[in-house]
């Protein structure tokens, strides 16, 4: 790694970090493009979450969600918090929210997952 840009504090919709690599993996691995989030995708299921979570053999393989909707977004914090119906546990933080299209060179990720919450219907 040969930089590191993160966030002093954590708040609400800013539990990220950007790291530059020493070695770039793109080259053997592909890219991700990014995209904000267009609210004309809300309740499309495009979406895809990797991870290892540790409710799933005890984190000790990848997890993948696939084809789920985003259900809301909300500016209230440091940055736009999406939510989204996924079967995400701890593990999964940091893990990129992103679309699996036809044509994998045109994947992109709109988000990062920070933190799970049990949804349990309307409020």
């Amino acid at each position: 790694m040969t930089n590191a840009q993160g966030y002093s504090s954590h708040s609400q919709g800013d539990g990220m970090a950007v790291l530059r690599l020493d070695v770039p993996l793109g080259s053997n691995l592909g890219w991700f493009g990014f995209r904000t989030h267009n609210p004309a995708w809300k309740d499309h299921s495009l979406w895809t979450l990797p991870g290892y979570p540790r409710g799933k053999d005890s984190g000790n393989g990848p997890w993948l969600h696939l084809n789920f909707p985003i259900i809301d977004d909300d500016n209230d914090g440091a940055g736009v918090e999406l939510e989204y119906q996924a079967d995400t546990e701890g593990g999964q933080s940091g893990a990129p929210v992103f679309t699996q299209p036809v044509f994998p060179q045109l994947a992109f990720t709109i988000a990062s997952s920070s933190h799970s919450v049990v949804y349990r219907g309307e409020e």
